[in-house]
């Protein structure tokens, strides 16, 4: 299974697609907006894990290039979601999408992926 890490702190990034590609994952990291587009556009991608501040920092852009919507199929794992976070506008939220806390691991971000399956 692809999986995007979309996190603009390389650091967390590189340790979650390691830990993706340790549960026999193919994992690709997104720090920045540019790297996220030309991510989408090569598909095959089949879960996300979105860092919520990294998503807010870029969500004009995003908004623009309608990101949100190219995500509709697209099972997400929302992680350091504010609290009352339900989903992204432009995009209805999918019975295998996670919203997981600021306080989540990065081991419990990734067993999340499990109900993304």
């Amino acid at each position: 299974m692809k999986v995007l890490v979309v996190d603009d702190t390389r650091a967390r990034a590189a340790q979650l697609v390691e830990l993706v590609r340790a549960k026999r994952h193919d994992a690709v990291g997104c720090a920045t907006s540019t790297e996220l587009l030309e991510a989408l556009q090569a598909s095959g991608t089949r879960a996300m894990l979105l860092d919520m501040a990294t998503w807010r920092k870029g969500r004009a852009i995003y908004g623009y290039f309608g990101v949100a919507r190219k995500l509709a199929d697209i099972p997400i794992v929302f992680y350091n979601a504010p609290e009352g976070f339900s989903g992204l506008p432009d995009r209805a939220r999918l019975e295998r999408d996670a919203i997981l806390p600021e306080s989540a691991t990065a081991e419990a971000i990734v067993e999340s992926l499990a109900g993304a399956a």
